[in-house]
């Protein structure tokens, strides 16, 4: 897994996000590969192609925090400028997704891999990620994300998800081996 680097990975990411996260009559808009400084897309290519061509088992992207701030401000503002005011250098992961017929023990490392990528580019200090509960058990039960905060009433289907840097590194040096398949 590693960072898209042409326009024909980021189509292949494309594709994969609309299959498993589809937003009805809107395309996904991802940034060109030669824009890394705020925005980052990572994917995986199967090694054994299937009919002829790779394609993506999985992606994520990424954005680093700017003037602008990040989608997360939209409902968390308070909890995020919290962090800042802290000194906390700020990462929202804004899509994940894999193939669910993919191994999954195959896709764990390198999705740990690219989530401590902002960590060494951006020095970010901390990933923050908003999901369903469904989705949270995955994030927190695989990639060893926590539960910031209470739910807002206004977004009682989402979750603010959690994953300091130290954490992050803390699992990638560790052999992984108490990974398993979500319940």
């Amino acid at each position: 897994m590693g960072l898209a680097a042409s326009a024909w990975q980021l189509e292949q990411a494309r594709q994969l996000l609309e299959h498993f996260q589809p937003v009805p009559g809107q395309k996904l808009n991802l940034p060109p590969a030669s824009l890394v400084t705020e925005r980052a897309v990572a994917l995986a290519l199967q090694i054994a192609p299937r009919h002829g061509k790779p394609r993506a088992q999985g992606v994520i992207t990424l954005r680093c925090d700017s003037a602008a701030g990040l989608a997360l401000d939209r409902h968390h503002h308070e909890t995020l400028e919290q962090m800042r005011a802290e000194g906390a250098r700020l990462v929202e992961v804004e899509q994940l997704a894999f193939d669910r017929q993919a191994p999954l023990l195959a896709l764990i490392k390198p999705m740990l891999q690219v989530l401590s990528s902002p960590v060494k580019t951006w020095e970010a200090t901390d990933i923050l990620a908003e999901c369903t509960r469904l989705q949270a058990a995955f994030y927190c039960g695989q990639l060893g994300f926590k539960r910031l905060q209470n739910r807002p009433p206004n977004r009682a289907d989402k979750i603010l998800l959690h994953l300091p840097s130290t954490r992050l590194v803390a699992l990638q040096s560790r052999h992984l081996p108490e990974i398993r398949r979500p319940d």
